[in-house]
């Protein structure tokens, strides 16, 4: 290669420029056999490929396949971290905020994650899941009245979604607003009539609000139709049935939840009006 620049430019190649050439010839190679890795499910050597290109180049792109790889291990401390770096690199990039706020929101670092989704609301102001992760972290917080306006925002840009859909509404029910809880609840319903997150605030509603067990326990019941390891609904229902006398059905239900090992405190364990933070995320 010396001697054809040689012939045609009169210059040889210097030896900064050919460590120079080398050292990005070297970062292809980790680069791209790290993406063939991950691809392939070696998350182990993607990440020791990636860590290698990045010891001679820090690039945008391979700390995004890098950030994917650690989530993908549950390595999520790490994940954070690499995805702070992005949005240093690149601010204007809704995406990693975004990312970044999620991976927040599962390591319960609720100040930064308003940071984060509030970053992303500045970068595409018509992102509805900025406005949601903004509106969940106000939640995280204990902010009920900013995370109402931040979920209305997201639902504002998208009617039809679902995740704010069901926080604004555990959230009106918590603030003793249930009528539009209900009415959030329903559109909820008319989007999937099987939301087991808009069915346990209804049949919640139901029984402590509307005083009517009867169709407190048909939703719970259908829940446990349409999930069998609903451990809340399993709770909630053995708690209904108890209070009303019914303790020969209760104990039934009991032995049920017992028999699908509801006990273990592994098991999903679903909240009125929210889900493992897993599920609220997509993850």
């Amino acid at each position: 290669m010396g001697f054809w620049k040689s012939l045609f430019t009169g210059k040889d190649e210097t030896p900064e420029e050919s460590i120079q050439k080398e050292e990005a010839k070297n970062f292809d190679i980790f680069k791209f056999d790290g993406v063939r890795a991950q691809r392939m499910g070696r998350l182990d050597y993607a990440l020791r490929c990636y860590d290698e290109a990045l010891n001679l180049k820090e690039d945008f792109e391979t700390l995004s396949y890098k950030s994917t790889t650690l989530i993908a291990m549950n390595r999520l401390e790490e994940a954070r971290d690499v995805l702070k770096r992005m949005s240093e690199l690149q601010p204007q990039r809704t995406e990693t905020h975004i990312t970044l706020a999620n991976i927040l929101f599962m390591t319960d670092e609720y100040e930064a994650m308003k940071a984060s989704a509030a970053k992303a609301v500045e970068c595409n102001e018509e992102n509805p899941m900025a406005y949601y992760l903004l509106g969940k972290a106000e939640e995280a917080l204990q902010h009920p009245e900013a995370a109402i306006e931040a979920l209305t925002k997201a639902i504002e840009k998208q009617p039809d979604f679902i995740e704010a859909l069901n926080s604004r509404a555990g959230l009106l029910e918590e603030s003793g607003n249930s009528e539009k809880a209900m009415a959030d609840i329903k559109e909820v319903l008319k989007l999937n009539e099987e939301d087991e997150t808009a069915l346990a605030l209804r049949a919640y509603i139901y029984y402590k609000v509307e005083n009517n067990t009867e169709k407190a326990k048909a939703d719970y019941r259908h829940i446990i139709d349409l999930n069998p390891f609903n451990k809340q609904a399993y709770i909630a229902l053995i708690a209904l049935l108890q209070s009303e006398g019914n303790t020969e059905e209760a104990q039934k239900l009991e032995e049920e939840a017992s028999a699908l090992n509801l006990n273990n405190e592994d098991m999903p364990n679903y909240s009125i009006g929210g889900m493992e933070k897993r599920d609220v995320l997509g993850l």
